[in-house]
């Protein structure tokens, strides 16, 4: 039989199999040789975890009551400190992706406690390329999860997609969500009311799963 030494170059689809080895318990293995798909392999390794923190969660007075998501660098200087359409942190997108969970926690030395008849509502959505990053640009808006009262408490927890394999977790039927290379994305938390939210000053951190798509 004779030996091939070398083979045309192909393009990957993610419908492609590669052949390899399946390790089992301890590196043992089962059914040593498996097929496993491109975008299978993709998955392992093309996820990610952003960080953002939402500081003095429930303190603007000024109604729509908002308040906008750090992503690891504060807003400019000047931005003004109370009003409705204050800049808007945003994060530009390299890479097309899909957001697949979101985990969040309540970060103080006080308990979280909401108003019962209130809740707070976190969203995530994109500010248009080529505007001004402030609250009436931002479009796109999508619900991620909220707090009401039964949050009280030191409060954490996961959202995900329905049938995630992450730990236990609240269902979001509109994840995943969607975002193309480019697109510049906010998260905005938004009161029901001012002073539904104690203590004003406590911070609400959130983790973000990513995928490339």
């Amino acid at each position: 039989m004779a030996i091939i030494s070398t083979y045309p170059t192909a393009i990957a689809k993610n419908e492609d199999f590669i052949i390899g080895t399946q390790s089992g318990v301890n590196g043992s293995q089962v059914n040593p040789t498996k097929n496993f798909t491109i975008d299978s392999i993709r998955d392992l390794v093309g996820r990610y975890i952003v960080t953002g923190t939402i500081l003095n969660v429930g303190s603007n007075p000024i109604s729509p009551y908002n308040e906008y998501m750090q992503w690891g660098a504060p807003i400019p200087p000047g931005a003004p400190p109370s009003s409705a359409d204050e800049l808007v942190p945003t994060l530009k997108l390299p890479t097309a992706v899909e957001l697949k969970s979101v985990g969040w926690s309540w970060v103080s030395d006080t308990p979280l406690t909401v108003d019962p008849i209130s809740v707070y509502v976190i969203d995530i959505g994109i500010i248009p390329n080529g505007v001004a990053p402030i609250f009436s640009n931002f479009t796109q808006d999508t619900f991620l999860f909220r707090l009401k009262a039964n949050n009280d408490g030191y409060a954490n927890g996961i959202v995900a997609e329905a049938g995630s394999p992450v730990p236990p977790f609240t269902p979001n039927p509109l994840l995943p969500i969607k975002f193309d290379a480019g697109d510049q994305i906010a998260v905005i938390g938004s009161a029901t009311s001012n002073g539904s939210i104690t203590p004003q000053t406590g911070a609400l951190n959130l983790s973000f799963l990513f995928k490339s798509i």
